[in-house]
């Protein structure tokens, strides 16, 4: 037997014993004389008519006889077909009443004691509608048996090696050689990890890695040199924007793209070129491309062969499927590519976005079913990428999000009564009405123009009445439960993001530890050579940076203090930056590209300036390199360019400044001398690389959420004052 097979019997005898006080005895390859649950593709399970050969790929069949319960499926492991053990899960779920709401060791396995356990004649066959249902990660400890009680898995042969190949800078054949395969910088500089997708060379490099690993059995590294799984040939960029400055690719670069569109053309060309050549030469394999980030959105310009899937990134998160702008973007984005390449689509989404930008504890189940339902014909499934163990926030969106890739007709409703009745018993209503509370609110909420913003989560789904009631329920669930020790233990488990939820509350809603930052009138414009020596500084008022302490959960003093102040007239705003730096002849300065995704990984100070004043999840982005690399974005989208921009960085023995001068006109905004009172919202970082990664860090004007610069809990007021 399979040891998921192995696994899913070893949890049937546990269960069952938990549930009846009795051991059964487990007999391997032998059926025994008298009552017996037979488990597995055995000649007498066939002979009654259960043959998990002749069901689809990862389906399953129990079926009752005299004195028998016959439990068998399609089993292949190379395929991760693993229906005997998913009809072991069905059977514990459909005849115990055993559910796994999270993991065990927390409480969150629901098991219900009977005296006797009676299955009446049935004969059930059923398989999964979406075969592609992975959830990552299955890592810490307890992870990968949940979710796979849960049946997470990906039966798909179409398999993707995620951001590969990523080691083409460490061939040195291909660096002395072939340096045309790597992204070019505006600066002139090629990187070492970033390809050049424009490039001929590239291709061609491609096809010989291909024809190594498939004529003439020298496999290919699986991300280094090229990903390849089976017949399987990704397509798939490092882990940040496509921004080659080649020729080549600035043919086909797209500046009304948008952020999700901007380098599409680049890589869709580069696609079919090698779908094309692999289907002369390998017409049995499969060109597998992952859109994502700047790439993402189908331009709809370039034809494919038939030999091309794709599995395209959800890029704001399938909770924000719940506002109609989002929905119809990416919906209407997975349909042109289900009708471009003429094959079903597979989806890699994120339960980690937007968690990354809020710490409210939302659920989504309708969303998620309906999105499935809507696809059930277009999709092949979905991988599910979270962020370390994200169970104890999402359990609830999760367990939905498995059982509706299983079958998308399942009802998250009176499923949500059950788990509320199992886990809770006595604080049933009171965690029922909270759940619900936290669905509703999160689904019916419509956020202004349908962006994210702690601003719009906490004015329109969890404002100051809703976030008192989700308290006071969850306070009420621990009185009633007070006398269960493993009730108490749920609740207690279900309430881990209640805390940071409150935290975030109170600073966005009642502005508690937030530092507002005070932008200085000044007549005098500054003369930008990163040098704060104009009297006008010594007027401004000072920004202290602080850390995020991820142990504490809050805000600390860094070990490398940063200030930040601001001067502003008619034209624009100048902002000096002063960091203090033991070491900065090791300042981390190489890079002094455009847009280019590593330049966070340089010594370099951030901006986010939201100039509607109301925090509204739309800033302009502007990131400046010690060595004078720029990255500037409006609204995410990185091909906007702050014009007229001016800076300039300064460097003494032991510390760094700079002046950064951003003209109204190009933020959209004017300014005049009465504008005292005029309030904006933002945010400033600087990330710290100099003595290497080791000794790095990151810090902001405001840090009490951790997560993203962008994440705006943590934006405060920018005032402009005399």
């Amino acid at each position: 037997p399979l040891p998921e097979t192995i696994a899913a019997v070893e949890e049937l005898q546990q269960c069952l014993e938990l549930t009846s006080g009795t051991r059964l005895p487990l007999k391997k390859g032998e059926i025994p004389d008298g009552p017996a649950l037979v488990i597995g593709n055995y000649p007498q399970a066939k002979a009654a008519g259960v043959d998990g050969s002749a069901l689809p790929v990862e389906g399953l069949s129990i079926k009752t006889a005299l004195d028998r319960v016959y439990i068998a499926g399609h089993d292949d492991k190379a395929l991760n077909s693993f229906g005997t053990a998913w009809g072991v899960y069905e059977f514990l779920e459909r005849f115990v009443g055993v559910r796994w709401y999270w993991t065990e060791p927390n409480g969150g396995r629901s098991i219900i004691p009977q005296s006797t356990l009676m299955v009446s004649a049935v004969w059930i066959e059923d398989a999964p509608v979406y075969r592609h249902r992975y959830i990552y990660p299955p890592k810490p400890a307890g992870l990968q048996q949940l979710q796979t009680a849960l049946r997470s898995a990906n039966s798909w042969p179409v398999k993707l090696q995620v951001h590969a190949p990523f080691g083409w800078g460490k061939i040195e054949s291909i660096v002395k050689n072939r340096p045309e395969v790597f992204q070019l910088g505006k600066d002139g500089k090629r990187s070492d990890t970033m390809l050049c997708y424009g490039s001929k060379k590239t291709l061609e490099t491609y096809l010989e890695f291909i024809e190594r690993h498939f004529d003439k059995g020298q496999p290919a590294n699986s991300q280094l040199e090229l990903g390849i799984i089976g017949n399987a040939i990704t397509v798939s960029p490092w882990d940040m924007e496509v921004t080659c400055y080649c020729t080549d690719c600035r043919k086909l670069w797209d500046d009304k793209g948008g952020m999700y569109g901007s380098a599409s053309r680049i890589m869709e060309t580069f696609v079919a070129a090698l779908g094309t050549e692999v289907k002369k030469r390998w017409p049995d394999k499969t060109i597998f491309y992952l859109p994502y980030m700047n790439y993402a959105k189908a331009s709809g310009t370039v034809a494919f062969p038939d030999n091309v899937e794709v599995q395209v990134c959800g890029m704001p998160g399938l909770a924000l499927y719940k506002e109609p702008s989002v929905w119809k973007e990416f919906q209407g984005n997975i349909d042109e590519w289900r009708k471009l390449t003429g094959r079903k689509v597979q989806t890699w989404e994120y339960s980690c976005w937007p968690e990354d930008r809020t710490k409210a504890p939302y659920h989504y189940p309708h969303v998620i079913k309906s999105y499935y339902q809507h696809n059930r014909d277009i999709l092949v499934g979905s991988f599910i990428n979270g962020n370390f163990d994200h169970w104890p926030r999402s359990n609830w969106s999760l367990y939905c999000w498995l059982k509706c890739l299983w079958n998308p007709d399942f009802d998250v409703d009176a499923a949500a009564d059950a788990f509320c009745r199992r886990m809770f018993g006595p604080a049933e209503k009171p965690m029922r009405e909270l759940l619900e509370l936290q669905i509703r609110r999160w689904e019916d909420s419509r956020f202004p123009d349908g962006t994210l913003s702690a601003n719009a989560v906490y004015s329109t789904a969890f404002p100051p009445d809703v976030f008192k009631r989700m308290n006071a329920l969850l306070a009420e669930a621990h009185t009633l439960a007070a006398a269960d020790p493993l009730i108490s233990k749920r609740l207690q488990y279900y309430e881990t993001p209640f805390p940071d939820f409150r935290k975030e509350y109170e600073c966005v809603v009642e502005g508690k530890g937030v530092t507002p930052f005070l932008m200085k009138k000044t007549g005098e414009p500054c003369t930008i050579d990163g040098v704060l020596d104009e009297k006008a500084w010594s007027t401004a008022p000072k920004g202290s940076f602080r850390h995020y302490s991820p142990e504490t959960k809050g805000s600390v003093a860094p070990t490398y203090p940063t200030t930040v102040q601001a001067l502003w007239g008619t034209d624009g705003i100048t902002f000096g930056f002063t960091m203090a730096e033991p070491s900065t002849a090791t300042l981390l300065k190489t890079n002094s590209n455009r847009d280019d995704g590593s330049l966070w990984w340089q010594d370099c100070i951030e901006m986010y300036l939201d100039v509607s004043g109301e925090n509204s999840g739309k800033s302009h982005q502007i990131l400046i390199t010690a060595g004078g690399g720029i990255y500037d974005a409006k609204h995410g989208d990185a091909t906007w360019t702050c014009e007229g921009l001016k800076f300039a960085a300064h460097v003494e023995k032991d510390f760094w400044s700079m002046e950064v001068f951003v003209p109204y006109k190009a933020l959209g905004v004017t300014v005049t001398t009465d504008s005292t009172g005029r309030k904006w919202f933002g945010q400033f970082s600087r990330n710290r690389m100099a003595g290497g990664r080791a000794q790095a860090e990151g810090t902001k004007l405001n840090a009490n959420q951790g997560g993203f610069n962008s994440n705006t809990g943590d934006f405060a007021e920018f005032r402009f004052v005399e």
